[in-house]
């Protein structure tokens, strides 16, 4: 009897199911290169036109971005948050807005502006210091630790987003209490994802509402500044280590109080933790990313309702962080306090955040562009391979019976 071969369709569609590069990375198509993450990107060379990375540190982190090739550093604030490729090129951020058209909620404005300055009026209860934890760790920091307590730039800046103000945090009470309106940072503000000046940017970044400032000057009162300097030792903008984790190579960040000057946190060296003072030159110089927290809502008053839209701070009654025992060390999905990793230094202030680590079980929010994780997405492929193998075996089975 003579054999009958199995069906070119049956072949092709094997061929189809068993992929020759699993982990293909980087891919391509369309004239785009993507990579998963900076560091990927910044390890290549040869590269040209448009290049796409699914996020900043690891792929769907929200940081992902769309970069043009050049062989020149731009000047500027785009030369601020271009990354140095392998071979020397850089890889320069684009389609990203300029301008915003949010309109501050001047209510808002003022309520964070006054938690703020409550942090300032601590004076040198408070100061700079990276290695300590905060109130952001959930610990209870007046009966764990002694005067002066630690803060630095993010995390003074993500407890007034938080809607607390000094007294009301665990440097002076036994609980942190939230005082007034509070950005909802979900899950975000207690699993270590959060604190450190550009993964707050990130964050802000990948839910739409950062602007790169163009130099003219939008910010205004109550916004968030970013600020971005290339690392200092020559080499690419994200290294093997914890520097992949600096979004746009941002290195600290402030609160604008209007009129020219500014409130932070940025070292020992300025006489308290938390001071407020002119917007010096320097500074506006590395000035890359701006947010607006808070807004003036879309949404309509109808007419029976009250004329008074004035909104007042929630009631004290409501926590904001966890409440764990005086002695509890943080849990491992808590940002115990960024260690200090950050090596962009600028003059003025020195550069004064650092990154929180991130949970060991913080995954992606997804793998795109194909690039499959584990070998169990190998073995699915594998297996639908042999489901075709035994369906045209079977089809070659019966072709026989009927001859």
């Amino acid at each position: 009897m003579k054999k009958r071969a199995i069906p070119a369709v049956l072949l092709s569609l094997i061929a189809m199911l068993i992929p020759g590069t699993a982990y293909a990375s980087p891919s391509g198509g369309d004239d785009v290169t993507r990579f998963p993450t900076v560091e990927d990107m910044s390890e290549a060379s040869g590269l040209s036109g448009t290049v796409q990375t699914a996020g900043y540190a690891t792929a769907g982190d929200g940081g992902g971005m769309t970069y043009t090739i050049t062989d020149t550093q731009p000047q500027g604030t785009y030369g601020n948050i271009a990354v140095r490729l392998a071979d020397g090129d850089w890889a320069v951020p684009e389609n990203l807005d300029e301008q915003t058209d949010a309109q501050a909620d001047s209510t808002l404005v003022e309520h964070e502006l006054t938690r703020a300055q409550s942090f300032a009026a601590a004076g040198t209860d408070l100061v700079w210091d990276s290695s300590r934890a905060t109130p952001l760790s959930g610990k209870v920091i007046h009966a764990t630790d002694s005067k002066p307590y630690a803060l630095t730039c993010s995390s003074f800046v993500g407890m007034v987003l938080m809607g607390w103000d000094y007294e009301h945090t665990t440097y002076v009470a036994d609980r942190n209490t939230q005082v007034g309106e509070g950005v909802d940072f979900g899950s975000a503000a207690h699993n270590g994802e959060l604190w450190g000046a550009a993964n707050l940017a990130r964050w802000f970044h990948a839910h739409g509402e950062t602007w790169l400032d163009d130099g003219s000057e939008q910010y205004q009162p109550g916004d968030v500044l970013f600020f971005s300097q290339q690392p200092t030792d020559g080499g690419s903008s994200v290294s093997s280590d914890s520097d992949q984790s600096q979004f746009a190579n941002i290195y600290h960040v402030a609160l604008y109080v209007g009129d020219g000057r500014i409130i932070h946190s940025y070292g020992p060296e300025s006489g308290a933790g938390v001071i407020e003072e002119d917007f010096s030159a320097s500074l506006q110089d590395d000035l890359s990313f701006v947010a607006r927290p808070y807004t003036v809502t879309s949404q309509e008053t109808s007419p029976d309702e009250s004329a008074d839209t004035s909104q007042e701070p929630p009631s004290e009654t409501t926590s904001a962080a966890p409440e764990p025992s005086p002695t509890a060390e943080p849990s491992s999905a808590q940002a115990t306090e960024p260690a200090g990793t950050d090596e962009a230094q600028p003059a003025d202030p020195a550069g004064d955040d650092a990154e929180a680590p991130k949970p060991d079980s913080e995954e992606p929010a997804g793998r795109p562009w194909g690039l499959p994780r584990t070998g169990g997405t190998i073995m699915s492929f594998v297996g639908a391979a042999m489901v075709a193998v035994g369906t045209a075996a079977s089809l070659v089975t019966r072709r026989r019976r009927r001859g």
